[in-house]
């Protein structure tokens, strides 16, 4: 397949996949930071900062959730569907969309890299996260991929 590829100032790269004849469009902010991760430094410093496990996964539900509300429903709104996950090494924000690509893509970068937490939201999403915790150890296909890989 042709695609374009160019690496912005700020180090990140941007792919573009062409699908003549598909109406679907799709965009992915995918970050190389994942659930193993707990280590990061801030742009401009050497200064290393160390989180819990599972930050990536925290952050990755705390950044629908902005000063103006949630952001599923101004997705919603322009017609697409939204969703992220973070695996082992990544955490990806992604949409699909028929209409309105670009207004689409402006809220995924602008949500994803501008962060609104406050402390009474932070709260409420422990309860979530424990919640989807237990699910997961409820689940046999995840428990046993999860028992071969401490071996």
């Amino acid at each position: 397949e042709k695609y374009f590829s160019y690496q912005h100032e700020s180090g990140m790269n941007v792919i573009v996949i062409p699908k003549r004849g598909h109406m679907q469009k799709r965009a992915a902010f995918i970050t190389e930071y994942g659930s193993l991760d707990n280590e990061f430094a801030v742009a401009g410093s050497d200064t290393r900062i160390i989180m819990p496990y599972g930050i990536a996964h925290f952050l990755e539900h705390k950044l629908f959730e902005q000063e103006y509300g949630n952001v599923m429903d101004r997705f919603a709104k322009l017609g697409s569907n939204p969703n992220a996950y973070t695996s082992y090494n990544r955490t990806a924000y992604t949409f699909s969309c028929t209409d309105r690509f670009n207004e689409n893509l402006d809220l995924l970068l602008s949500y994803v890299q501008t962060p609104f937490i406050d402390e009474a939201s932070v709260e409420r999403e422990k309860g979530i996260i424990e919640q989807e915790i237990l699910m997961y150890e409820d689940d046999p296909d995840y428990r046993v991929y999860n028992n071969l890989m401490e071996q």
